[in-house]
């Protein structure tokens, strides 16, 4: 699967499994990037988020942990760029 935005690939993704416009369903936003097949897929709509993530709490724990990992992966790199090196982030690092 190819996200794009703004006409850009921001990223492929091949793994089976993988969720796509969690951010949106979750928020209840317009989606901010477009997903394209690059081969053939099938795929599961979610046609209303809240009551599938209310109900189906397996599904819900996997898109918290995906979006944790997203936000960890986020923090980290963002503190790796921002920051000197002396801070307590890098101290922990040894």
């Amino acid at each position: 699967m190819e996200i794009r935005r703004d006409h850009t690939t921001v990223c492929n993704i091949s793994k089976p499994g993988s969720a796509f416009g969690e951010l949106s369903a979750l928020l209840g936003v317009v989606p901010t990037a477009s997903v394209i097949a690059s081969k053939p897929a099938t795929l599961r709509v979610i046609g209303d988020a809240a009551t599938f993530f209310r109900t189906n709490p397996v599904a819900t724990l996997e898109i918290a942990r995906l979006l944790a990992h997203r936000v960890n992966w986020m923090t980290y790199n963002y503190v790796k760029e921002m920051d000197d090196g002396d801070s307590a982030f890098w101290r922990t690092r040894g």
